[in-house]
């Protein structure tokens, strides 16, 4: 079960903090691609907030290619291609700010023979 301290949210609404999480989990492989994300209801029940709150967040993501739902299976996320974890990921790892992109791939692991 997917699980955040809403608390340190800051000036984010619920929702956007939500989706960021998420979205950040799914882009660094924390949540792996076709792994099945919990039911809106789990989740809202889980970290507290409405079922709304995560239907906004989980819209966002369908909107923006994270995740994907399957009536009557769930939400799954997405294969992200090695361009999109590494915008995600604000190129952290020096991939595109030292010009060496090899780096970026190998910084995210299941890329590494692309």
């Amino acid at each position: 079960m997917l699980s955040y301290d809403m608390g340190k949210r800051g000036n984010a609404s619920r929702y956007d903090y939500l989706y960021r999480r998420i979205r950040h989990d799914i882009a660094h492989g924390n949540i792996l691609p076709d792994e099945k994300l919990p039911s809106k209801r789990a989740l809202a029940r889980n970290l507290g907030v409405s079922v709304i709150t995560v239907e906004a967040a989980y819209a966002q993501l369908i909107a923006e290619g994270y995740v994907r739902a399957e009536e009557r299976r769930g939400y799954f996320a997405c294969e992200l291609s090695p361009v999109a974890r590494g915008w995600q990921c604000g190129w952290q790892c020096g991939g595109k700010r030292d010009g060496q992109r090899r780096r970026h791939i190998q910084h995210h692991s299941e890329f590494r023979n692309f």
